[in-house]
Protein backbone atom coordinates (compact mmCIF):
# COMPACT_ATOMS: atom_id res chain seq x y z
CA UNK A 1 0.00 0.00 0.00
CA UNK A 2 1.53 3.22 -0.85
CA UNK A 3 1.74 6.98 1.14
CA UNK A 4 -1.19 8.08 -0.79
CA UNK A 5 -3.53 4.76 0.08
CA UNK A 6 -3.17 5.10 3.31
CA UNK A 7 -3.53 8.53 3.67
CA UNK A 8 -7.06 7.90 1.77
CA UNK A 9 -7.88 4.75 4.15
CA UNK A 10 -6.90 7.32 7.04
CA UNK A 11 -9.87 9.77 5.72
CA UNK A 12 -11.99 6.47 5.23
CA UNK A 13 -11.35 6.14 8.83
CA UNK A 14 -11.95 9.53 10.24
CA UNK A 15 -15.89 9.61 8.12
CA UNK A 16 -16.96 6.11 8.82
CA UNK A 17 -15.75 6.10 12.69
CA UNK A 18 -17.93 10.17 12.85
CA UNK A 19 -14.11 12.13 14.07
CA UNK A 20 -15.09 13.96 11.23
CA UNK A 21 -18.42 14.52 8.50
CA UNK A 22 -16.66 14.25 5.33
CA UNK A 23 -13.49 15.19 3.73
CA UNK A 24 -14.19 18.86 3.99
CA UNK A 25 -13.76 18.84 7.25
CA UNK A 26 -10.96 17.18 7.31
CA UNK A 27 -9.14 19.41 5.68
CA UNK A 28 -10.39 22.16 7.33
CA UNK A 29 -9.18 20.93 10.54
CA UNK A 30 -5.53 19.96 9.29
CA UNK A 31 -5.72 23.80 8.20
CA UNK A 32 -5.42 22.88 4.04
CA UNK A 33 -7.55 23.51 1.04
CA UNK A 34 -9.75 20.36 -0.08
CA UNK A 35 -7.98 20.61 -3.43
CA UNK A 36 -4.62 20.11 -1.52
CA UNK A 37 -6.22 16.90 0.48
CA UNK A 38 -8.14 15.62 -2.86
CA UNK A 39 -4.62 15.67 -4.61
CA UNK A 40 -2.85 14.27 -2.30
CA UNK A 41 -5.96 11.41 -1.49
CA UNK A 42 -5.41 10.89 -5.26
CA UNK A 43 -1.54 10.33 -5.82
CA UNK A 44 -0.96 13.30 -7.60
CA UNK A 45 1.23 15.15 -4.61
CA UNK A 46 3.13 13.57 -2.02
CA UNK A 47 2.14 14.42 1.79
CA UNK A 48 4.24 17.23 2.63
CA UNK A 49 6.42 17.32 6.19
CA UNK A 50 3.89 20.00 7.21
CA UNK A 51 0.69 18.60 6.43
CA UNK A 52 2.07 15.01 8.43
CA UNK A 53 2.92 17.40 11.52
CA UNK A 54 -0.54 18.43 11.20
CA UNK A 55 -1.93 15.49 11.14
CA UNK A 56 0.12 14.11 14.13
CA UNK A 57 -1.43 17.52 15.87
CA UNK A 58 -4.78 17.46 14.92
CA UNK A 59 -5.10 13.52 15.68
CA UNK A 60 -2.30 12.40 18.03
CA UNK A 61 -4.21 8.43 18.54
CA UNK A 62 -3.24 8.51 14.47
CA UNK A 63 0.80 6.64 13.88
CA UNK A 64 2.47 8.85 11.81
CA UNK A 65 4.79 6.24 11.30
CA UNK A 66 2.08 3.68 9.56
CA UNK A 67 1.51 7.08 7.72
CA UNK A 68 4.62 7.14 6.50
CA UNK A 69 5.89 3.59 6.33
CA UNK A 70 2.82 1.43 6.49
CA UNK A 71 4.84 -0.27 9.38
CA UNK A 72 2.40 -0.92 12.48
CA UNK A 73 -1.30 0.20 12.81
CA UNK A 74 -3.21 3.39 12.07
CA UNK A 75 -4.09 3.52 15.62
CA UNK A 76 -0.71 4.53 17.68
CA UNK A 77 0.43 1.82 20.14
CA UNK A 78 0.06 3.88 23.55
CA UNK A 79 1.93 0.82 24.81
CA UNK A 80 5.20 3.01 24.25
CA UNK A 81 7.04 4.91 26.82
CA UNK A 82 6.24 8.10 24.87
CA UNK A 83 4.10 10.29 27.17
CA UNK A 84 1.59 12.44 25.01
CA UNK A 85 -0.28 15.83 26.51
CA UNK A 86 -3.27 17.05 25.54
CA UNK A 87 -4.19 20.79 25.48
CA UNK A 88 -7.53 21.23 23.74
CA UNK A 89 -10.74 19.51 24.65
CA UNK A 90 -11.48 18.23 20.93
CA UNK A 91 -7.82 16.23 21.32
CA UNK A 92 -9.50 15.09 24.55
CA UNK A 93 -12.62 13.79 23.15
CA UNK A 94 -10.73 12.16 20.50
CA UNK A 95 -8.58 10.07 22.35
CA UNK A 96 -11.32 9.43 25.11
CA UNK A 97 -13.30 7.91 22.00
CA UNK A 98 -10.45 5.92 21.36
CA UNK A 99 -9.97 4.14 24.64
CA UNK A 100 -7.14 5.93 25.84
CA UNK A 101 -6.55 6.16 29.48
CA UNK A 102 -6.05 9.94 30.28
CA UNK A 103 -4.51 12.17 33.49
CA UNK A 104 -6.08 15.21 33.86
CA UNK A 105 -3.18 17.83 34.93
CA UNK A 106 -4.05 20.17 37.73
CA UNK A 107 -2.31 23.26 39.90
CA UNK A 108 -1.83 21.46 43.06
CA UNK A 109 -0.62 24.79 44.75
CA UNK A 110 -4.13 26.45 44.39
CA UNK A 111 -6.86 24.04 43.91
CA UNK A 112 -6.00 20.79 45.87
CA UNK A 113 -8.40 21.89 49.16
CA UNK A 114 -10.81 19.75 47.09
CA UNK A 115 -10.05 16.00 47.99
CA UNK A 116 -11.58 15.36 44.61
CA UNK A 117 -9.12 17.95 42.22
CA UNK A 118 -8.56 15.13 39.29
CA UNK A 119 -12.26 14.71 39.08
CA UNK A 120 -13.38 18.13 38.67
CA UNK A 121 -13.01 19.56 35.94
CA UNK A 122 -13.02 23.44 37.17
CA UNK A 123 -9.28 22.11 38.47
CA UNK A 124 -8.05 20.95 35.20
CA UNK A 125 -5.86 22.68 32.95
CA UNK A 126 -5.42 19.76 30.73
CA UNK A 127 -4.28 16.03 30.03
CA UNK A 128 -1.72 13.61 30.08
CA UNK A 129 -1.30 10.20 28.62
CA UNK A 130 1.38 8.37 30.27
CA UNK A 131 2.05 4.56 29.66
CA UNK A 132 3.45 3.96 32.82
CA UNK A 133 0.65 5.46 35.09
CA UNK A 134 -2.33 3.83 33.98
CA UNK A 135 -3.29 3.35 38.04
CA UNK A 136 -2.57 6.94 38.32
CA UNK A 137 -5.44 9.98 39.41
CA UNK A 138 -3.32 13.06 37.54
CA UNK A 139 -0.27 14.72 37.11
CA UNK A 140 1.04 18.48 38.95
CA UNK A 141 3.71 20.70 38.11
CA UNK A 142 6.33 21.41 40.73
CA UNK A 143 7.79 24.78 41.43
CA UNK A 144 10.74 25.66 43.73
CA UNK A 145 14.06 23.86 44.38
CA UNK A 146 13.48 21.87 47.05
CA UNK A 147 13.51 18.35 45.78
CA UNK A 148 16.58 19.29 43.57
CA UNK A 149 17.96 17.86 41.30
CA UNK A 150 16.24 14.58 40.97
CA UNK A 151 12.67 16.69 40.47
CA UNK A 152 13.92 20.39 38.81
CA UNK A 153 11.46 22.98 39.09
CA UNK A 154 8.80 23.03 36.13
CA UNK A 155 9.01 19.18 36.20
CA UNK A 156 5.57 17.37 36.26
CA UNK A 157 4.76 14.21 38.38
CA UNK A 158 2.46 11.63 38.10
CA UNK A 159 0.12 10.74 41.30
CA UNK A 160 -1.61 7.99 42.63
CA UNK A 161 -4.19 8.01 45.98
CA UNK A 162 -3.05 6.74 49.02
CA UNK A 163 -5.04 6.33 51.47
CA UNK A 164 -4.39 6.47 55.57
CA UNK A 165 -5.77 6.13 58.34
CA UNK A 166 -5.69 8.84 60.94
CA UNK A 167 -5.92 6.64 63.93
CA UNK A 168 -2.85 4.45 62.50
CA UNK A 169 -1.34 6.79 60.36
CA UNK A 170 2.53 5.26 60.22
CA UNK A 171 1.57 2.21 57.89
CA UNK A 172 2.27 4.33 54.52
CA UNK A 173 5.08 3.63 52.79
CA UNK A 174 7.45 6.22 54.42
CA UNK A 175 10.81 7.15 52.18
CA UNK A 176 8.59 7.85 49.07
CA UNK A 177 8.00 10.89 47.27
CA UNK A 178 4.28 12.17 48.30
CA UNK A 179 1.95 14.76 47.44
CA UNK A 180 0.55 16.16 50.43
CA UNK A 181 -2.24 18.42 51.06
CA UNK A 182 -2.43 20.43 54.03
CA UNK A 183 -5.02 22.71 55.68
CA UNK A 184 -3.85 25.40 57.84
CA UNK A 185 -5.52 25.72 60.66
CA UNK A 186 -5.41 29.38 60.62
CA UNK A 187 -6.45 30.90 57.54
CA UNK A 188 -7.93 27.31 56.54
CA UNK A 189 -6.19 28.09 53.38
CA UNK A 190 -4.45 24.98 51.38
CA UNK A 191 -1.45 24.15 50.52
CA UNK A 192 0.40 21.61 48.07
CA UNK A 193 3.65 19.89 48.99
CA UNK A 194 5.84 17.64 47.34
CA UNK A 195 8.22 15.69 49.66
CA UNK A 196 9.61 12.43 51.33
CA UNK A 197 7.91 11.66 54.32
CA UNK A 198 9.47 10.05 57.12
CA UNK A 199 8.52 8.38 60.80
CA UNK A 200 8.47 10.75 63.61
CA UNK A 201 11.61 9.19 65.58
CA UNK A 202 9.77 10.22 68.91
CA UNK A 203 7.15 7.44 69.50
CA UNK A 204 4.94 9.82 70.99
CA UNK A 205 5.05 11.79 68.44
CA UNK A 206 4.67 9.70 65.42
CA UNK A 207 1.06 9.39 65.76
CA UNK A 208 0.70 13.06 65.38
CA UNK A 209 3.35 14.34 62.88
CA UNK A 210 4.56 13.02 59.82
CA UNK A 211 8.35 14.32 59.13
CA UNK A 212 8.50 16.24 55.36
CA UNK A 213 12.38 16.26 54.00
CA UNK A 214 13.74 17.59 50.70
CA UNK A 215 15.79 16.06 48.35
CA UNK A 216 17.76 19.54 48.66
CA UNK A 217 18.63 19.06 52.26
CA UNK A 218 21.95 22.04 51.96
CA UNK A 219 19.17 24.27 50.88
CA UNK A 220 16.40 23.41 53.10
CA UNK A 221 15.27 21.59 56.57
CA UNK A 222 12.56 19.06 57.43
CA UNK A 223 9.52 20.11 58.83
CA UNK A 224 6.64 18.58 60.55
CA UNK A 225 3.59 17.71 59.16
CA UNK A 226 0.50 17.41 61.55
CA UNK A 227 -0.96 14.45 60.27
CA UNK A 228 -4.85 16.34 61.46
CA UNK A 229 -4.03 18.79 59.15
CA UNK A 230 -3.54 16.48 56.08
CA UNK A 231 -6.42 16.32 54.03
CA UNK A 232 -5.40 14.56 50.84
CA UNK A 233 -2.28 12.32 50.04
CA UNK A 234 -0.46 10.83 47.31
CA UNK A 235 2.59 8.44 46.20
CA UNK A 236 4.73 9.88 43.31
CA UNK A 237 4.90 6.86 41.18
CA UNK A 238 6.74 8.99 38.08
CA UNK A 239 8.08 12.28 36.81
CA UNK A 240 8.68 13.94 33.63
CA UNK A 241 11.52 16.28 32.55
CA UNK A 242 11.16 18.64 29.04
CA UNK A 243 8.41 15.55 27.93
CA UNK A 244 10.79 13.33 28.64
CA UNK A 245 9.80 9.47 30.55
CA UNK A 246 11.96 9.29 33.87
Amino acid sequence: MSENERFKKLIFYLVSNKKVRNQQQFAEEIGFDKSTVSQTKSGKVEISNNMFEKIRATYPYISIDWLKTGVGEMIADFSKNTPIIIDSEEDYRRLHDAGVPLLPEVDFRFSAGSLEIFNNKDFIKRYWYLPDCRDCDGVAQISGTSMMPTYPPGCWVALKRVGFDTNNPNTINFGNVFGIVIQDHITYDYHGHIKILRRHKDDSMSKLKWIARSINISEFDDFDILIEHVRGLWIVKQHVVSDVML
